[in-house]
């Protein structure tokens, strides 16, 4: 079941994210970008290759997800469909630690805005750009998840509560796989969706959501992370935020009396 729920995903993933070479300003340009002062491509040009223009049709693949599961709730065919997901994992669900996915969600996001910072790793925005941008998309993503919840509250398939649609975890995991995938190309957007549906795999196993509450959830999750870049063009105009990185640098200590690490950090605009 895991298998399924991860081919389907990367499946989805692999078909709105791989598009052919295209001419940005006159240079043929794939994924990958020409490494200049801070591996950037020159912003006029390419606002459409770092995930910046908006287009209806990036609209699909999450909008596809949402309906989906959304249906899941009140359609037969769809909600059976939630029903056999969710027989085909009680019959190989064992346990599991409650603690895991509830900490893991975090992982994709918490990785976005660093990866950036090791030297030799292409990124296509500032480490400043991409703390903007992960503020907007978690911050849409919450709204829409919890305001959602709140309106069709769906009971969980352990009976617990009534916030089931959409899942939170699975949003959450979506949109630092998103993230990742727009900042650093499509190698390490599959890794974070094989994470990400793992994620939501979880949260069906463990009786929490049902398959519909995490395709939606995952929908949500993209959208988010795609409004979040839609969203960099209107900071830099509101900001007059310069073209280039901010000189960041982040300084690890360790108290041996408390056991205890800590990272000091500061960004010089």
């Amino acid at each position: 079941m895991l298998y399924q729920i991860i081919k389907y995903l990367v499946v989805v993933i692999a078909l709105h994210s791989c598009s052919p070479l295209r001419s940005v300003g006159g240079v043929c340009c794939a994924d990958t970008l020409s490494a200049d002062s801070a591996m950037q491509a020159p912003r006029a040009a390419d606002a459409e290759l770092k995930g910046e223009r908006f287009s209806p049709r990036q609209l699909i693949v999450p909008g596809a997800l949402i309906t989906v599961g959304a249906l899941g709730i009140n359609d037969k065919l769809l909600f059976n469909l939630n029903e056999h997901v969710d027989n085909a994992v009680a019959n190989v669900r064992t346990g599991r630690d409650p603690d895991f996915d509830d900490k893991a969600q975090y992982v994709p996001g918490a990785l976005y805005p660093f990866l950036g910072l090791i030297p030799g790793v292409r990124h296509k925005h500032s480490f400043v750009e991409r703390m903007l941008a992960e503020v907007t998309a978690y911050a849409v993503m919450t709204s829409l998840v919890y305001s959602t919840k709140h309106f069709v509250n769906e009971e969980r398939p352990d009976h617990t509560s009534f916030n089931s649609f959409p899942s939170g975890h699975s949003a959450t995991a979506f949109t630092g796989a998103e993230l990742l995938r727009l900042e650093y190309g499509n190698a390490v957007g599959v890794a974070g969706y094989v994470f990400a549906s793992g994620i939501g795999f979880m949260r069906v196993y463990g009786e929490r959501h049902w398959f519909g509450d995490m395709l939606a959830g995952a929908g949500i999750g993209i959208l988010g992370a795609r409004i979040g870049y839609w969203m960099l063009p209107v900071y830099r105009r509101v900001f007059r935020m310069k073209d280039h990185d901010a000189n960041v640098s982040m300084v690890p200590s360790y108290d041996p009396v408390t056991r205890s690490l800590a990272l000091s950090g500061a960004i010089v605009f």
